[in-house]
């Protein structure tokens, strides 16, 4: 992946992790050098409950009125919410630039697309908040 395929600059991480310190996302250089699911998941649900406005709460609640559809609900009380959280996170990766995130991102992410990812999310932060100052 080339940088020029982006709208949006490739972070070091003398860039990259002080933004993030600044979004109060914990992570620190090891971290993003070697990536793990659970570490992953946590900032990109920090990141989605900051720029998203949505709760920890109702990101991890269930949809009951989906739950009803299924025969045995409880086999799905932690697949529903993984799937909101992973929409919320995809909707916002579109806005951010970023068109072919995928589960993969998570599950099993890579330090290379992390970096880019992050990037593509630190740059839209910066310009919606430049953006929201203009009309303060």
């Amino acid at each position: 992946m080339s940088q020029s395929s982006f709208s949006f600059p490739i972070l070091e991480n003398d860039e990259l992790l002080p933004c993030l310190s600044e979004m109060e996302v914990a992570l620190d250089a090891n971290q993003l050098a070697k990536p793990s699911y659970e570490v992953v998941r946590c900032v990109f649900e920090q990141i989605v409950i900051m720029l998203t406005g949505v709760t920890r709460e109702e990101l991890t609640q269930p949809v009951f009125t989906a739950m009803d559809a299924f025969e045995y609900p409880e086999l799905h009380d932690e697949s529903i919410p993984t799937n909101n959280f992973f929409r919320l996170l995809s909707k916002l990766m579109v806005a951010s630039g970023v068109k072919d995130f995928s589960w993969r991102d998570v599950f099993k992410p890579e330090s290379m697309k992390l970096r880019r990812n992050l990037s593509a999310i630190i740059n839209f932060a910066k310009f919606r908040e430049e953006k929201a100052l203009a009309f303060q």
